[in-house]
């Protein structure tokens, strides 16, 4: 996607740095999003104020080599 990006921003533009620019700045805005959500839910940043308690966020990404616990099977009935 951000290839994708580059290619069509460079052939707008003719030129290198506005692609440039506009992929860092998506990166670091990403980048910034992941840590206020690891800010507030993980360690309790703001709690009392967003009225959140702080947890181990939600894993839905099973890489073998992720932290994350294994998939707990269904309940057997």
């Amino acid at each position: 996607m951000i290839g994708l990006a580059f290619v069509l921003l460079t052939f707008a533009f003719r030129t290198i740095l506005v692609p440039l620019k506009s992929i860092i700045g998506f990166l670091l805005s990403a980048g910034a999003a992941f840590g206020a959500q690891v800010a507030v839910f993980q360690w309790g940043w703001f709690d009392e104020t967003l009225g959140v308690t702080p947890s181990q966020t939600l894993c839905f990404l099973q890489w073998p080599a992720s932290d994350c616990p294994p998939a707990s099977s269904p309940p057997q009935h």
